[in-house]
């Protein structure tokens, strides 16, 4: 069996929408149903990073979830070119910054790979 794992930037995961809905129901779902089938053989496995402001929090949501990567650094997420995806899941007032902030680390790691 072939697996791609993508991990994946929850930035914002701790509060009610971002823990119940898009982490505990729809992410942690998929990792405990052994991923995403796209072909024989062969899964597409997420793997989050939790980032967020609250280290307790993030630790506590780790504890809940399973998920072994945590951070209060969002930019070193978004350095890190195994991290794919940017998922944002704060308030609405802190998401547009959020949102710009992973644009620009793609835009950056897109011109580095196009260099000759």
């Amino acid at each position: 069996m072939k697996e791609h794992r993508i991990g994946i930037i929850m930035n914002g995961v701790t509060g009610r929408m971002g823990t119940n809905q898009h982490l505990m129901r729809s992410i942690v779902e998929i990792i405990k149903q052994g991923g995403v089938k796209i072909g024989a053989g062969e899964t597409i496995m997420p793997d989050p990073i939790l980032v967020g402001r609250d280290a307790n929090k993030l630790e506590k949501l780790c504890q809940q979830s399973g998920v072994k990567k945590m951070t209060t650094n969002v930019d070193e997420a978004l350095a890190d070119p195994y991290n794919q995806i940017y998922f944002d899941a704060q308030t609405t007032g802190r998401r547009a910054e959020g949102v710009r902030k992973a644009v620009k680390a793609a835009n950056t790691s897109i011109a580095k790979n196009q260099r000759p």
